[in-house]
């Protein structure tokens, strides 16, 4: 752990009997010590910066508080959470929800309409019945179908909707950029397909997660087995997600450790979602009309947001850790202990 870096004292003049320095000594006394290879890698990197800025703010502590908060730094449990509340403040999670909430209901939704106008009104109804949605929702979308039928888009129209629906994809791609520090995310035409391939992806996932239910029913364990699918599916689109939009930049083994911690919150928000959501898309159906459901999704959509950008800070710090949970996401071996070999 980083000790409080003293104030150096004046450097010693050179004695008469001291030998003059050559141009050879001097550069080698200005340049660094070499880094050991063994330090290197984004631990190594992560580690030193956390070094550093844990020195920074020793020195401006009082004395009395820094035996405390020195010890706390040494222990995991410090270091994880003080790098999980750095991570939210430079993701800026509460402004970046909002914006991938605001986005995903103006990108998916009208991706969802041209999905269901290709299908046809009455398919559509079907498939809706099916997942199972609230009947404000159900009644919203099969009126948007219905008047937006696949004449209605046209060519352009369709293509249109899929150009526009894209802005959800560099919205996520800004947002994974601040969560992972990576310098910059795919960018221009050679990334359009990975930004099609994002919205589709959360389309089919918005439309499939609630057609395993329907799925399951006939299998001898459908609860188990539904809730299987479900963790299996919340964990690779949390992984593809980000592999998507920020292309090379980041392992997918790395960010297969957001993926698992977004997989195990949807546990537990699945179900409250199941129970509320539909309590307030009638109750605000029943006051604001059409409008009111549309608020009502914004803030579910806000929620899984929150919780996505949440898991994937969590992902980051563990995986760029120097212990042992880092070790073990990134596939290293534990450093030797350099004891006598029995």
């Amino acid at each position: 752990m980083p000790r409080v870096p003293d104030r150096p004292g004046p450097a010693a003049a050179p004695g008469p009997n001291d030998p003059e320095p050559t141009p050879e000594s001097a550069r080698t006394a200005e340049s660094p010590a070499p880094r050991s290879t063994a330090a290197s890698g984004p631990a190594a990197a992560v580690g030193d910066d956390w070094e550093a800025r844990v020195a920074g703010i020793l020195v401006g502590l009082p004395r009395r508080l820094r035996p405390l908060l020195t010890w706390l730094a040494k222990q995991w449990v410090g270091r994880i959470l003080a790098r999980i509340a750095a991570g939210l403040v430079r993701v800026q999670i509460f402004d970046r929800s909002m914006t991938l909430a605001a986005q995903a209901f103006t990108s998916i939704i009208p991706v969802l309409i041209l999905m269901g106008a290709l299908i046809g009104p009455g398919d559509s109804s079907r498939l809706m019945e099916i997942a199972g949605l609230p009947d404000a929702a159900r009644s919203m979308f099969v009126d948007a179908v219905r008047q937006g039928e696949l004449g209605a888009f046209g060519l352009v129209g369709s293509l249109l909707v899929l150009v526009s629906s894209t802005g959800l994809a560099r919205a996520l791609a800004r947002a994974y950029t601040a969560v992972w520090g990576a310098r910059q995310a795919p960018s221009g035409a050679r990334a359009a397909w990975r930004w099609f391939a994002t919205v589709l992806t959360l389309a089919m996932f918005m439309v499939g997660t609630r057609l395993l239910g329907w799925a399951t029913r006939d299998l001898p364990l459908p609860h188990l087995s539904l809730a299987l699918l479900q963790f299996a599916a919340d964990c690779a689109v949390a992984t593809l997600l980000p592999w998507l939009v920020l292309g090379s930049a980041v392992r997918p083994r790395l960010l297969a450790a957001g993926g698992l911690i977004f997989a195990l919150a949807m546990i537990f928000l699945r179900p409250a979602g199941e129970v509320f959501l539909p309590i307030a898309l009638r109750s605000s159906a029943d006051r604001y009309g059409t409008i009111g459901v549309a608020f009502a999704y914004i803030g579910w959509l806000y929620v899984v947001s929150f919780c996505l950008l949440l898991t994937a800070v969590l992902g980051q710090v563990i995986a760029e850790d120097e212990g042992f949970p880092g070790r073990l996401v990134r596939g290293e071996r534990p450093p030797a202990t350099g004891g006598p070999l029995r």
